[in-house]
């Protein structure tokens, strides 16, 4: 839920997890909510803020899989099993691959 506050700025509150294949273990995960300020008035800026409280929260759910997941799995095999890393970052993990875009890719 992300809901502007009279104070001035937006709050998203989440909650994330990754279990394990069976869907017993959690292997990561956390409550998170994150707060991002309302730079003016209107519609607009308050979806930017609320933009920008997303893109943290995947950015935390990014950071807390790269924790749980062994390096030989985010680094891949060999050279051709990595995605191309123009794209950004890349792991590999027992899921599948997962690829994180930086900010100035858009």
């Amino acid at each position: 839920m992300s809901e502007p506050r009279t104070d001035g700025s937006v709050i998203l509150v989440a909650r994330w997890r990754v279990l394990d294949g069976a869907g017993r273990t959690t292997l990561a995960g956390e409550r998170v909510s994150p707060v991002q300020p309302i730079a003016g008035s209107g519609d607009p800026v308050v979806v930017a803020a609320m933009s920008r409280a997303v893109e943290d929260f995947t950015g935390r759910i990014a950071a807390g899989i790269r924790r749980a997941t062994p390096a030989h799995f985010r680094a891949g095999k060999d050279s051709s099993d990595r995605p191309n890393p123009s794209h950004g970052s890349a792991w590999r993990t027992p899921w599948g691959t997962i690829l994180s875009r930086s900010r100035r890719d858009g």
